[in-house]
């Protein structure tokens, strides 16, 4: 599908997009280029796009203001791939989990970039208040191993749950590089990220150049949550970021702070308690602003403490506008044996966190 609009159908399982492929999900594939699917509304799954055993790709698009009465406000994928690039899922709302994405599981390939996962809701409807770790995911619930690089993943809520930016659920690997996780909030804990209590898998959550602050709990971990009684071993490695802002009033940051697994490598750690630190949020980021009616994203103010602090190996070359990232020039030389040698002259302190890089004058 290119270069279209789809609007306002009411479907079982989501008939905007239905589709189903082989066994070989390899050569079924369901592809979107400059696509805007909006305003439809599934009484199962999938408010936009139901799919099982194919290989999703979206590109350049925008799913919208989509509702599914049980999972999946946008997307509802099981078994396949799932590649989303440069493109918006925005406003979407689910009735149980997953208001923005949900993944359920073996999808051989999850990649985000250069995206926005924003303002979804997951309301946890009928789920036993008692089920208080139940994974929500007000933007994502994953279940397979995912990628995320470039994106913006704000304000997206999960009711009666865990997880407002990204519920983990039952994977083994989550890379999240270069990205912003802001503005999400969750009743029970993660308003920023969920690592899952009942997988069966090591756990392996890495985190580089990313800005993690202003997310919101009233349970435990205002910016994450990790569940104590997780399988071991499980590594939890946090690189080059920031986590937290001193005027988030809310539970400590992380929880539990002391986990033997979490390794903070060049990683800002700030709670509202802490006379350490006096970083508030709008010192970091600037409010959720729209990339010419496409993508969402915040970018960082004057003498943000995220500018030139990412680690440069780990650093993209372009951000989610596609703007350059620092000052990049690559000097091709002959050698004397009439070999060219290609020398690196880019300006390796000027990589920032997050998802935008600050413009320099």
């Amino acid at each position: 599908l290119a270069n279209l609009t789809v609007t306002r159908d009411e479907g079982l399982l989501g008939r905007a997009i239905f589709a189903f492929g082989g066994s070989d999900d390899e050569n079924s594939s369901l592809q979107l280029r400059n696509v805007h699917v909006t305003k439809h509304n599934s009484s199962l799954y999938g408010g936009a796009i139901h799919g099982a055993f194919l290989g999703v790709k979206i590109v350049d698009s925008k799913i919208t203001q989509n509702t599914a009465q049980l999972s999946g406000g946008a997307i509802h994928l099981q078994v396949g791939s799932l590649n989303i690039l440069r493109s918006a899922i925005e406003d979407n709302i689910a009735q149980i989990v997953g208001g923005g994405i949900v993944d359920l599981g073996s999808l051989s390939s999850f990649k985000i970039e250069q995206s926005s996962i924003s303002k979804n809701q997951a309301l946890g409807s009928s789920i036993s208040s008692s089920s208080s770790l139940w994974p929500i995911g007000g933007g994502l619930y994953v279940n397979s191993d995912i990628t995320i690089i470039n994106s913006t993943i704000s304000s997206n809520e999960a009711t009666n749950g865990v997880g407002g930016g990204i519920a983990i659920n039952q994977n083994q690997a989550v890379h999240i590089s270069n990205t912003t996780i802001t503005n999400n909030s969750s009743d029970l804990g993660g308003g920023g990220i969920s690592v899952p209590a009942n997988s069966s898998r090591n756990i392996n959550l890495e985190v580089t150049n990313s800005i993690i602050v202003g997310n919101r709990s009233t349970g435990l971990g205002s910016e994450i949550l990790v569940h104590t009684d997780l399988p071991s071993p499980k590594s939890l490695d946090f690189s080059h970021s920031i986590i937290g802002s001193s005027d988030n009033s809310f539970s400590e940051a992380i929880y539990p702070s002391n986990d033997a697994n979490l390794q903070l490598n060049f990683t800002r750690v700030i709670n509202a308690t802490s006379s350490e630190h006096n970083i508030p949020k709008s010192s970091i980021l600037n409010p959720l602003s729209q990339n010419m009616g496409l993508t969402s994203f915040h970018s960082l103010p004057e003498n943000s403490v995220a500018i030139g602090s990412g680690l440069v190996s780990k650093c993209p070359e372009f951000d989610q506008l596609k703007q350059v990232r620092g000052e990049r020039f690559m000097l091709p030389l002959v050698t004397k044996n009439q070999n060219v040698v290609v020398i690196d002259l880019s300006d390796v302190e000027n990589c920032d966190l997050g998802s935008i890089q600050y413009i320099r004058d």
